[in-house]
This record gives structure tokens, C-alpha cells and sequence, in this order.
């Protein structure tokens, strides 16, 4: 009967501690090089309930009242359960790019090191506890435990994490030939990465280590042919196409040499239209975290139980798993990009990506209760029925599916004192709408892109604007400019099966997302934004459709979380050296940021009414306010 809310936290308290600096330079007159290195430190402390016993007590025990031996349930006191994690990560970054007998390169190597150390506690170790009441029966009340210090039978586990990453990959490419059509341009990268995971942990005062180690290396070749020309006077009646094709390997120590493969078309009608097509075949290999994460029982985590239809305090078991094996993910997209009007820049976008894992890794799903019947090892309940543990360590699942479709539409306008007038450069906002996360980049699509280094200055990075020349007057003041997106995001499809014949659980629809996962059918995405002489204040407003996250056909059960939404504002001011040369401010980037200025909360509701706040509290519970420095020298 104990109301547990005000021994838990919605939000961790934490402390973060970062730095990072960065050096760039020449080393050669057609070599540029940067190195960086940043540290950052991480403590977070959040509380998770009262600890609990269950203690035997004998009929001869003095302060019972039953004539019987009997077992008494309670919780202890002495104040709320803590898990506290710490964190510290080095990564140190060099890279370097130029050009060679007619390539452009592009190297980069880093190092990182991290070390995670979490501590949760367990309350009273039991054993313990019964042995001192049968030494001394009249010690300690087992009825009245709250009233007395048992600080020195308490139990936590500890786990510790240190991994060491080293990688380094290149890319170089050039243009090998000219076409009717234009220039036929290739890419090749490799690259290479070695992983050390040591993982240590004392639980229920035993030790376990678990140490890891992989190597993988990868390869991809790119070439771009271009078969028509878009040009208007002398290309093709349809306009220009080219294709790009790719195949590429991965290969890891532990599961040998993967082949993949892919290519896209691409569509440029004559006037402002592109469409494209891709196509890849990708391995995809587990983490050194899913497999040689090692196993740990966190207490008090909140899930909800199909069963009881409610939410439950239950331990999660999580960790790694050696057991599993690489997959596969094919990957079909379609890109649309129109700009209707001739010389402004109004651009239309639409894309449509199907993505499907073949034998991928994931994270066992919540508990429905199709998924218990099928995998009853996976989940523990008492004697109640009550939901007390489940296993979410990552399995191997049979297939995978995700469907999507993005679409929107940005516009930028130029204010002068003339007045506001449609913007005629092609550029989109900066720090504007970038891919969403989930949503998947094809490695076709990642080296068509770099393909395209080709035609790149010297050093790699983009031609910059002219220099101011003296004696050619006086720089004018740029324009200001207002921009604006607006984006929708519709989730046609996030299905999963976990084995051949199994159950197909559709996430979107709840059957086995839980509130950790699954995906809001739609989103909308809008941003506003005025920039002028490096300052400006953008406005980016987000609303996510009401989502169903446990949904059981067998007990009538599920749970949904409402619709929801919040706004984020941001203020800027960079200090451009060419003005403010000799002052302090030379350099300097000021920001100030509000997220969720709204303070919105989702609120989780269940077939039996109001459940809980949870999903995404961290970034959906009160508003966040940081101010920002940064300097350049």
C-alpha cells in the first residue's frame, strides 16, 4: 500500500563536465591536416523505489504473532533505492586531405576511450539479514524493519565498462573520363576498426569479467557514369541520367568476409526536377556491446504488464549476448526534388524508404502476452502473477521491416530595405532538416555522395566566398534572410517477427513495442528562422500523433501515449574576424537555447485508465534552458 512516487525520479540529477579543442593547419602547401581532442565526463543519479525483502520468520520467533512459520513481504526503509552511473570518454581525432596525380583524399584516424561505471542498489542482502535474526531472534523486529539501521546488510551491484576504439578509413577519388553525358567519376574507401571491451561486475557479491575483442575492416569501389545529358541545347529529349554502382566487403575476425552491393539511378529532367532510385545489400554486423555486454539486473524499471494491464516495477536482465550471428539489410529508396518556380528558392522534397533486416540484432521486445507464451524464459512473475523480471538482451530476429514516407517544403526569402523578395540561391537552411534519426542512408547513397569530391578544391571542404580586395570598396552588409520548412514524417510500416513462422508483431499498432520503443505513425516538423551578418533566432516546433505501445489481442489490454507535442527556440550571435579583428570577441559564438519551452509531458493511457508520464522524459519533461560559448582562434 506504500506509495512508492515519492521515493522515484522522472529525471536523473546530473553533472557534465566537457572540453574539446582542435588545431588545423598545413602540412604541406596541397596538404591540410586538423587535430582534436575531447573530453567529457557524465554523472547521473536517479532514484527507483524502497528495497524490499522476504523473510522467513519461525513460529518461535518472539515477536510473532502466528502459531505458524510464515514469510513476511515488506519494504525495508532506510531511505530509496539509488542507482548512480559515471562516465568519462577520451576521443582524440587527426585527419588530413589533399590531392595526388589527379585524386582527392581524404584521411582520418582516431582513438577513444571509455569508461562506464554504474552502481545500483538492491537494498538488504536477505541472506545476511535472516542469518543475524536466527543468531539473534531478538535483534531485529521482522516486522517492524523500517525502524532500524540495516545499512550493514546492504547490497549493490557494480558494473564497470572500459572499451578502447582505434579506427582509420580513407577515401579517395577522381574523375576517370568524360562522357557525351559528362565526367564518369569513381570513389574507393577502406577502412579499419579494432574494439577491446573488458566488462566487470559484482552482483550479489560474485564477480564476473567478460572481455572482448574485434577486428573488422571494409572496403567499397563507387563509379558514376553518367549515359544522358540534362543540358537543355544540346542533351538528351529526356532529360540527364546517370547510374551509380557499388560493391563493397566487410570483413571481421569473428565472422569472416561479407560481400555487399547496391547502385542508384538518377533522373534530371529538364528544369528543376531530380528523381532517384537506390538499391543496396548490406551486411551488418553485432556490437561489441551486443555481444559482450555482460549480464546485469537492474532493479525498479518501469514496464508495463499486459497481464495485469498496468504498469509494474520489475528487474530488467540485460547484457550481451556471444550468441549472435550478422545479418543482412536490403534497402529501396525513392528521392523527388521540385522546385516549381524557375529561379527561387521554393523546393518541394519527397522520400520513400523500405528497409527490411534480415537475421538482424534487436532488443527483445516489452512483454505482450503472445511473447510470453512463446519465449516463457524471457519473463518471470511471483506467486501473484505480478511481472518481477524480464530479459531484454538482443536476439537475433528473423525479419525486420520498416516503411516510411518524408515529404515537405522549404522556402527562403531575402530582406533588403526594398522590401521581402523570394530568395534565387539553391542553398536550404542551415542546421535545417536534416535526415531524421531511424531513417536509413544506403552506403550507395553515402559514396554517390562523396563521388562527387572530385570537383572539390584542393584540401578537400568548399570554395569559400571571394576575398574582401582593397581598393575595390567598401564590403555591403548581406541581406537578411527568413527561412522556412515544413516537414512530415508518415510511418508506413515498423513490423518484426523474431523467428521463421512466428508471430509478425506490428510496433506501430503496440504489439510488443513497450514504451521504450515503437514509433509515432506521423510527425510534423516546422521551423522558422531569420539570419542576418552571423545572428539570428530560429523557432522549430514538433508533433507526434498518438501512439499505441502495448497492445495485447489475447487480454484486451494496451496502453497508448496521446499525441504530444514541443517547441524549441534558438538565439545566436558569431563574431566575425573580419569586424571584430583585435577585440576579445574576435571569433566568438554565442547561443542561447530553450528546448521544450512548451513543458510538454506525454501522457501514457491504458485500457484501464491513466497509467503513467513516461516515454522520452528526458527530453519531454520541463524545459531545458543552455547558453552556449564558443571561440575560434
Amino acid at each position: 500500500m506504500t506509495d512508492l512516487n515519492d521515493y522515484r525520479t522522472l529525471l536523473p540529477s546530473m553533472r557534465a563536465i566537457e572540453a574539446s579543442g582542435s588545431l588545423t593547419g598545413k602540412i604541406r602547401e596541397t596538404i591540410d591536416a586538423s587535430f582534436s581532442l575531447d573530453l567529457e565526463q557524465i554523472r547521473k543519479s536517479n532514484l527507483v523505489g524502497l528495497g524490499s525483502v522476504s523473510l522467513p520468520v519461525a513460529a518461535a520467533n518472539p515477536y510473532t504473532p502466528f502459531n505458524d512459520d510464515v514469510r513476511v513481504y515488506q519494504y525495508t526503509g532506510g531511505g530509496p533505492l539509488e542507482r548512480v552511473s559515471k562516465s568519462t570518454s577520451v576521443e582524440a581525432n587527426t585527419s588530413a586531405s589533399g590531392a595526388y596525380d589527379g585524386w582527392t583524399w581524404d584521411f582520418d584516424a582516431g582513438l577513444t576511450y571509455d569508461r562506464q561505471r554504474l552502481r545500483a542498489d538492491r537494498g538488504v542482502d536477505e541472506d545476511a539479514l535472516t542469518a543475524a535474526m536466527e543468531d539473534d531472534p531478538e535483534a531485529i523486529n521482522p516486522f517492524d524493519l523500517a525502524s532500524y539501521d540495516l545499512s550493514r546488510f546492504a547490497a549493490y551491484d557494480v558494473s564497470v565498462e572500459t572499451s578502447r576504439v582505434m579506427e582509420a578509413s580513407l577515401l579517395a577519388t577522381r574523375v576517370l573520363g568524360r562522357t557525351e553525358a559528362g565526367e564518369i567519376s569513381t570513389s574507393l574507401t577502406l577502412g579499419a576498426t579494432h574494439n577491446r571491451l573488458k566488462n566487470e561486475v559484482t552482483e550479489g557479491g560474485d564477480d564476473m569479467t567478460r572481455t572482448g575483442e574485434l577486428f573488422n575492416a571494409s572496403g567499397t569501389a563507387n563509379i558514376n557514369v553518367p549515359l544522358l545529358s540534362g543540358d537543355e541545347d544540346v542533351g538528351s529529349p529526356i532529360g540527364g541520367v546517370s547510374v551509380s554502382p557499388y560493391v563493397g566487403f566487410d570483413a571481421s575476425g569473428k565472422f569472416g568476409t561479407k560481400l555487399s552491393w547496391g547502385g542508384g539511378v538518377m533522373w534530371t529532367p529538364h528544369g528543376n526536377v531530380s528523381l532517384s532510385f537506390n538499391y543496396s545489400d548490406d551486411a551488418v554486423f553485432p556490437t561489441m556491446s551486443n555481444l559482450y555486454g555482460i549480464e546485469f539486473q537492474l532493479p525498479g524499471e518501469l514496464v508495463y504488464d499486459p497481464m495485469l494491464g498496468r504498469m509494474v516495477s520489475a528487474t530488467e536482465i540485460s547484457g550481451g549476448n556471444t550468441e549472435l550471428r550478422p545479418g543482412r539489410r536490403d534497402t529501396l529508396k525513392a528521392d523527388l526534388s521540385v522546385r516549381p518556380i524557375t529561379g527561387k528558392s521554393y523546393t518541394f522534397t519527397a522520400n520513400w524508404t523500405q528497409s527490411t533486416l534480415h537475421n538482424g540484432i534487436t532488443r527483445f521486445p516489452d512483454p505482450t502476452a503472445a511473447l510470453e507464451a512463446q519465449f516463457p524464459d524471457r519473463f518471470i512473475r511471483n506467486a501473484a502473477g505480478e511481472l518481477i523480471a524480464f530479459d531484454s538482451r538482443p536476439v537475433n530476429a528473423y525479419r525486420n521491416t520498416t516503411a516510411r514516407l518524408r515529404f515537405g517544403f522549404n522556402a527562403t526569402w531575402r530582406v533588403t530595405e526594398e522590401g521581402i523578395t523570394a530568395d534565387t540561391s539553391r542553398g536550404g537552411p542551415p542546421g535545417g532538416f536534416r535526415r531524421s534519426r531511424g531513417e536509413v542512408q544506403t552506403r550507395g547513397e553515402t559514396m554517390g555522395r562523396d563521388a562527387s569530391a572530385g570537383n572539390r578544391p584542393p584540401g578537400g571542404g568548399n570554395a569559400g566566398p571571394p576575398p574582401n580586395i582593397p581598393g575595390m570598396g567598401q564590403r555591403r552588409t548581406p541581406p537578411g534572410r527568413i527561412r522556412f520548412g515544413l516537414y512530415h514524417t508518415w510511418n508506413l510500416k515498423q513490423e518484426l517477427q523474431l523467428y521463421k513462422g512466428g508471430q509478425t508483431l506490428d510496433l506501430l499498432n503496440g504489439e510488443g513495442a513497450g514504451s521504450r520503443s515503437g514509433t509515432s505513425p506521423h510527425t510534423i516538423e516546422a521551423q522558422l528562422g531569420y539570419f542576418k551578418a552571423g545572428a539570428g533566432i530560429r523557432l522549430k516546433g514538433t508533433w507526434n500523433s498518438a501512439q499505441t505501445i502495448n497492445r495485447d489481442l489475447t487480454t484486451g489490454s494496451f496502453a497508448r501515449i496521446k499525441s504530444y507535442y514541443s517547441v524549441d527556440v534558438r538565439v545566436f550571435k558569431f563574431f566575425n574576424p573580419r569586424d571584430w579583428e583585435g577585440t576579445i570577441l574576435n571569433g566568438v559564438m554565442l547561443s542561447l537555447e530553450a528546448e521544450n519551452i512548451t513543458s510538454t509531458t506525454p501522457k501514457i493511457v491504458g485500457s484501464n485508465g491513466y497509467v503513467t508520464n513516461t516515454e522520452s522524459v528526458e527530453r519531454y519533461l520541463g524545459t531545458t534552458f543552455m547558453g552556449k560559448i564558443r571561440k575560434s582562434f
